[in-house]
């Protein structure tokens, strides 16, 4: 007899790893967002490299590492999102008269970062890429800024393909969590 006999559930599960380099080790967090639940990310399983991270700003060397703590894991196959600590990015504060949220955020803030350059006489780089977040209860609204060169986050995107890792994002964190703080504790 040939054939398949299945079944099928009714919502679908995603699941992605976030890792995360700090001076305590590379942090391996696996996420998964039930549909059935509502799709919120939750942390199922965390771990931290037992061996000492190298330093992230070499992408092909940090890439490598990361491959090698992911196979041990079993989550190679997973998508990634790699939050970078504070000093691998330009940081800022900026204030701005009103609370906004994505592109219009961003195109603000980086207005913001080139009116500056251009009254302090220098040039900002048209190759930066941002990463921004409100800063809860400040009046004026205040929000921290990242910024990196994008052929920088480009040589992340390729080391890690070249290790055959699927990285989807990456970001840096703010001082404390930021927005994220109650989430990043809970992880």
């Amino acid at each position: 007899m040939f054939g398949a006999a299945g079944f099928s559930v009714p919502w679908a599960v995603r699941e992605a790893v976030g890792l995360s380099p700090s001076a305590q080790g590379l942090v391996l967090v696996r996420m998964c967002a039930d549909e059935e639940a509502g799709g919120a990310w939750k942390t199922v399983e965390l771990h931290t490299a037992e061996e000492s991270c190298p330093d992230c700003a070499d992408a092909s060397v940090f890439a490598s590492f990361v491959r090698t703590q992911l196979v041990r894991a079993d989550w190679e196959r997973l998508p990634l999102a790699l939050a970078l600590p504070v000093t691998e990015a330009e940081i800022c504060e900026r204030e701005l008269p009103v609370l906004l949220a994505g592109e219009e955020l961003r195109g603000a803030l980086l207005w913001s970062l080139r009116a500056e350059a251009d009254e302090a006489g220098e040039v900002l780089s048209d190759t930066m890429r941002l990463c921004c977040t409100a800063l809860p209860h400040t009046v004026p609204q205040r929000y921290w800024t990242a910024w990196m060169d994008k052929h920088r986050i480009r040589a992340y995107f390729a080391a890690f393909s070249a290790e055959g890792l699927r990285l989807q994002m990456i970001t840096v964190y703010p001082p404390g969590g930021g927005v994220f703080a109650d989430e990043i504790e809970a992880a």
